[in-house]
């Protein structure tokens, strides 16, 4: 999977606000997650069991990127390829809420235009329901996505999951779902 977003331009000009995914807090906080394996797997001889509970909250809370439901929250990868994320509770800090998985068409890997368009008519009436907000309404969240990579393409994979996170990128506390309540940032 691949982490993407609709161009500003394209979204703005249709939609409303929208940010790219180039935060150096989610660089950071993927050093910080390396940095601490590294030191737990180190440490791991002289606590053991510490060291196991560690292991089973990170498989427990790890989520294959291309299978994840609407509704999930999770924490959004650092730039580049990857396969799995980090679910949470909706009423834990987390980076984004899933409000669209659906499986791309075609046979041939879709060009930056071409995925533009299905999010432009996906992903953004499925903000709008999800959220019972029209998209030019919504100042405080952006949309993101995750698409297939040229390779996973070739290996057949076709799935697209769009997912609202925080404008300033700050963590999220509840879900954005119409009901559950104003989208909160801790």
């Amino acid at each position: 999977m691949a982490c993407g977003v609709l161009p500003r331009q394209a979204w703005r000009a249709k939609f409303g606000r929208m940010s790219f995914l180039q935060s150096p807090r989610d660089r950071a906080g993927l050093l910080i997650l390396v940095l601490a394996v590294a030191i737990a797997v180190a440490l791991s001889p002289f606590f053991s069991g510490l060291m196991g509970a560690a292991v089973l909250y990170v498989v427990r809370n790890s989520a294959d990127a291309g299978n994840l439901a609407v509704g999930t929250c999770i924490d959004v990868p650092s730039e580049g390829d990857f396969s799995t994320v980090t679910k949470h509770e909706c009423t834990e800090p987390h980076d984004a809420e899933v409000v669209l998985v659906a499986e791309l068409t075609g046979d041939t890997f879709p060009i930056t235009l071409t995925l533009e368009n299905y999010i432009g008519d996906n992903c953004v009436p499925a903000v709008e329901s999800y959220t019972g907000r029209a998209a030019e309404t919504i100042d405080d969240l952006e949309l993101g996505y995750f698409s297939p990579t040229s390779d996973a393409w070739k290996d057949g994979e076709r799935t697209i999951t769009c997912y609202l996170y925080d404008v300033n990128n700050a963590k999220l506390t509840r879900s954005v779902k119409a009901g559950a309540g104003a989208p909160a940032s801790s």
